[in-house]
């Protein structure tokens, strides 16, 4: 699907919807770290006033509420990330139940199991990158080359 809009108009349109796009990503980065600093800030007085009390509708609902959100947020930043290197590596079938077997222990609390989650998704894009041949004179890297360089005076 080619464009029939000339380069310059196509990267025109690309540095004014830039800051849109980096607002919108920035917004959602924003939203998540003020949830988890008002779970930090609030977390002493809800050990107190709700975990200690008897179990009611009221605080099963609001257990619900509070953390069904957070636990939303963080799988679809997971999902989004096992998806975007499933289909770096091609749709490969092996790819998407390996690193599926490797989220999987993500429910318990420790952070080294985090960590090496990271580390292994990090390891299966550097494996990605470096088994792709290219070559430097190819008309898409030139054309990277250039609207980068574009892209990048003009946000200067």
């Amino acid at each position: 699907m080619e464009s029939s809009l000339p380069p310059s108009v196509v990267l025109h349109k690309l540095v004014l919807d830039a800051p849109i796009i980096m607002g919108q990503r920035y917004m959602s980065a924003f939203g998540l770290a003020v949830l988890f600093y008002d779970h930090a800030l609030t977390f002493p007085a809800e050990v107190k006033l709700i975990w200690t009390r008897p179990v009611t509708l009221t605080k099963v609902i609001f257990v619900f509420v509070r953390y069904s959100i957070a636990l939303c947020q963080v799988t679809a930043v997971y999902v989004l990330l096992i998806v975007r290197v499933y289909t770096l590596w091609d749709h490969r079938r092996a790819i998407l139940r390996t690193i599926t077997a490797a989220f999987c222990p993500m429910g318990s609390p420790l952070t080294t199991v985090q960590v090496a989650f990271h580390l292994f998704v990090i390891l299966l894009t550097l494996l990605n990158a470096a088994d792709r041949p290219r070559r430097v004179d190819t008309m898409l890297v030139m054309e990277f080359r250039r609207d980068g360089g574009l892209f990048y005076a003009v946000r200067s």
